[in-house]
């Protein structure tokens, strides 16, 4: 499976029973609830092997979801091999489907403080089932581009970064002000149908799958989701139904 990355145009294949209107974006109460200073190390689990569980119900919270189980291929716009226009894959892409439920497990795989996991499950309003996403998350500098390769960024940084597998995007975690509760802020997430998979889809805040060659790289705003801490037999519960 290729990544989004690279490339020219979008096709959009919407479907009948889609939501009209655009996907929810992060709103200003929200945003201002996150507490930028605050470490969000008191929220995750202490011990080796022990994990944190979050979660949360939702209504209008609008992603795009690419399928690269459902390719065709199509021309690129301009490049000719052979006197043929040159063939790329192209997912479809279902517009504005609506979240219903995330469940978000985060644990400490490691005695290091940056050695952490996620496990994340997603549920969509007529979707036959759930997609999942599991792999590490990390603590982002507050300006990644100033630090030295391979540094590391200090315990009290204010968010997580998980990442999807491979190419797969990402998305951060950060503690709101006054409670035990998270946003997950989700740009762009790699996940699968099974537990099992690799990961064919791409839930996103943008439709767009490929970009011209040296255009700006106009990222559309995050989605915002809101979750409360889970109790622990609960998180227990789910993390034995994710093995």
């Amino acid at each position: 499976m290729r990544g989004a990355q690279r490339g020219f145009f979008v096709l959009i294949v919407p479907l009948a029973t889609l939501w009209a209107g655009t996907f929810a974006a992060a709103s200003e109460e929200v945003s201002s609830s996150v507490e930028k200073g605050t470490a969000i190390e008191g929220l995750l689990a202490q011990k080796v092997k022990g994990a944190v569980c979050f979660s949360g119900k939702f209504t209008g919270h609008k992603v795009h979801v690419q399928d690269w189980l459902k390719l065709r291929y199509v021309p690129e716009p301009g490049p000719v091999q052979n006197g043929k226009p040159v063939m790329q894959p192209m997912p479809a892409i279902y517009l504005n489907q609506d979240i219903r439920a995330l469940t978000l497990l985060i644990e400490k795989e490691k005695a290091e403080s940056e050695s952490l996991g996620f496990q994340l499950k997603l549920s969509m309003r007529g979707w036959r089932g759930p997609l999942y996403a599991l792999s590490p998350c990390h603590r982002p500098g507050l300006d990644e581009a100033t630090q030295a390769p391979g540094a590391l960024a200090p315990a009290n940084t204010p968010a997580l970064r998980c990442n999807g597998i491979g190419d797969g995007g990402s998305f951060d975690v950060v503690q709101v002000a006054g409670s035990r509760d998270v946003i997950l802020r989700l740009q762009s997430l790699r996940m699968s149908g099974t537990r099992q998979s690799e990961g064919d889809y791409f839930v996103s805040a943008t439709a767009k799958v490929y970009f011209r060659e040296g255009e700006p790289d106009a990222k559309e705003p995050p989605v915002d989701f809101r979750l409360a801490p889970m109790p622990a037999k609960q998180c227990d519960a789910f993390r034995k139904a994710m093995e």
